[in-house]
C-alpha cells in the first residue's frame, strides 16, 4: 500500500491490483452430475412384434467423486380386458416383459445389477457405490416390452444416475 501511495508518476495497473485486491482462493465444493436414460415402447397394432431395447452408455467419473447413485423406475402395466376384436392382438403380446440394468466399473467388473419384471411402485435405488474408481464406467440396459398406442398401453423405464463430483469455485 505504501509503495502505491509513495510512487510518483505512472504505476503499473496490474501491480496495483495485486497489492490492493486480495486473490480469492479456489474452494472445493461437490455438485451432482445427473445422467437420465428413459424409453417407452411403441408398436403398430397391425404388426404385433416383440420390442427389444439394448444400449450401452458411458459415464465418465472424475477423480475424487464421492459416490454414484442409481435409481430405476419401471412401468409394466397389466394387459387390459378388452373386447374380442382386441383379444387376439393382445394374445400375441404374451412375451416376457423385463428391464435389466447393469453397471460396470472401468476395469469391466459388474458392480451393480437388477432385473425388474413388474411395475415399480416407488423408484428402486440400487446399492450406492462410494468413492467410485476414476474413469469411464458403463451402464448397460436390456429390456423387452410392449406398446400399443390404440389402447394407450406402453411399457417404459427410466434410469437416473447421480455422480457426486468435485468442482472448484472461485
Amino acid at each position: 500500500m505504501m509503495l502505491v501511495i509513495g510512487s510518483s508518476g505512472c504505476i503499473d495497473v496490474e501491480l496495483a491490483k495485486e497489492l490492493l485486491i486480495q486473490k480469492e482462493e479456489a474452494r472445493l465444493v461437490y455438485v451432482n452430475r445427473i445422467y437420465t436414460y428413459s424409453y417407452s415402447f411403441t408398436s403398430v397394432v397391425t404388426e404385433p412384434t416383440t420390442l427389444e431395447f439394448s444400449e450401452v452408455f458411458d459415464i465418465v467419473i472424475k477423480n475424487d467423486t464421492r459416490y454414484l447413485d442409481t435409481i430405476v423406475s419401471v412401468s409394466i402395466p397389466n394387459l387390459p380386458d378388452v373386447g374380442s376384436e382386441w383379444q387376439e392382438i393382445l394374445e400375441n403380446y404374451t412375451i416376457e416383459r423385463f428391464v435389466i440394468v447393469e453397471i460396470f466399473n472401468p476395469l469391466g467388473d459388474k458392480v451393480n445389477s437388477v432385473e425388474i419384471n413388474t411395475t415399480t411402485v416407488h423408484p428402486l435405488q440400487l446399492e450406492r457405490i462410494p468413492e467410485p474408481m476414476t474413469g469411464p464406467w458403463r451402464l448397460k440396459i436390456n429390456a423387452q416390452g410392449i406398446g400399443i398406442t390404440a389402447i394407450d398401453l406402453h411399457d417404459s423405464f427410466s434410469v437416473k444416475i447421480t455422480a457426486r463430483e468435485p468442482k472448484y469455485e472461485v
